[in-house]
């Protein structure tokens, strides 16, 4: 019951602490909000700007539709027509497009006919789909078909023939791969949560220096209640407020279930490794100044050894940079294979936590 206590005073503190809360959260929502001007999913519905609007979806034609190709170049659609399907599909799995439309050979003739054809879909999720389109696009074929019967019947002059299309789009989402949106979100995300190394050991240096953990260590609760109440606090809130986001970017983006449990994973190891390293930080480094340097320069060192692994085409550099476990974490959130990966990070921050952890209260003490 003392444990639990302590863990809810700690809580407290670090929510009432803003130098440590506004360190975990705001570069977090920052990129957050970078990523989500980028791949913004409101701004195909009422923006004027064509690249904004239509270069996130491909159109893949079929044979003998060359009115319709003219109408809708007509209405700027030009940049989202793509040469065949195969290209359009690899630039779904990147993120590249949200969505792709397959128009059918002859569509409007095959209409005309009283034939019912499918516009195929292949869109990651289903709120995906650009209503602003595929409006256009009926208004379109209304006005293509309506030619075609009233030439048929030798009438040139305006009708008001409407047709229901509603029904004829068939879609067939993509949940195999991780957007391109989804990766961007998720690494600057991990390698915040990294960043957070220097914020662990400073609040560690700060609780040593105003004495908050040597006054506990006088009272009657254990030595290891106190310390795993504090490593637990911070352990709680940093993957809660960074799960929290990634709740808010799945409810706007829709990524699949396999996509939210690999992230939601990815987040908690990369919060152990990062606590397992502030405490290790602040064993070594007992000058303030140069702990507080430390907490910044060795996660900047370990972002710079996996970049390297991934920049430099060299197989050695590829070997070293399998020693940072971002690199783990990465190749997680990427091909989303949780094992052996989730056992190396694992094992990674125990070995510094222990280091860290190691009679604490001793050197706490002193």
């Amino acid at each position: 019951m003392n444990f639990f206590k302590l863990l809810i005073a700690q809580i407290n503190r670090i929510l009432r602490t803003k130098e440590v809360i506004v360190s975990m959260v705001a570069f977090t929502f920052l990129g957050i909000a970078f990523v989500f001007m980028y791949n913004s999913p409101f701004k195909n519905s009422n923006s004027n700007n064509i690249s904004e609007t239509h270069t996130n979806k491909a159109i893949v034609w079929g044979n003998n539709n060359e009115a319709l190709k003219s109408a809708m170049i007509e209405k700027n659609y030009k940049p989202a027509f793509e040469t065949s399907l195969d290209r359009a599909k690899d630039r779904l799995d990147t993120g590249d497009v949200s969505i792709i439309y397959v128009i059918p050979d002859s569509y409007v003739e095959k209409l005309v006919k009283g034939q019912k054809e499918e516009i195929k879909i292949y869109v990651r999720k289903t709120n995906n789909r650009s209503q602003l389109f595929e409006t256009e696009f009926s208004e379109v074929v209304n006005k293509e078909v309506e030619k075609e019967i009233l030439k048929s019947n030798g009438i040139y002059e305006e009708n008001k023939l409407k047709l229901d299309y509603v029904n004829y789009f068939d879609i067939q989402e993509n949940e195999e791969n991780t957007s391109f949106s989804s990766i961007t979100m998720m690494s600057l995300m991990i390698v915040y949560i990294l960043l957070n190394t220097s914020s662990i050991s400073g609040d560690l240096a700060l609780s040593r220096e105003n004495k908050m953990i040597k006054r506990m260590l006088l009272s009657p609760n254990k030595s290891l209640s106190i310390t795993s109440s504090f490593l637990l606090s911070h352990f709680l809130v940093l993957s809660t407020l960074n799960i929290l986001v990634v709740l808010m970017y799945k409810k706007i983006y829709g990524f699949n279930q396999t996509e939210l449990v690999t992230f939601i994973i990815s987040i908690l190891l990369m919060t152990l490794f990062t606590i397992s390293l502030g405490i290790s930080i602040f064993r070594i480094f007992k000058n303030k100044v140069i702990l507080g340097i430390a907490g910044v320069v060795i996660p900047m060192l370990i972002i710079g050894m996996t970049l390297a692994g991934d920049v430099i085409g060299n197989a050695i550099v590829k070997k070293i940079s399998y020693l940072s476990p971002l690199t783990w974490v990465f190749e997680t959130i990427t091909k989303q294979v949780l094992f052996p990966n989730i056992f190396i990070v694992i094992l990674m921050s125990l070995v510094l936590l222990t280091m860290g952890s190691y009679k604490l209260e001793k050197y706490v003490k002193n």
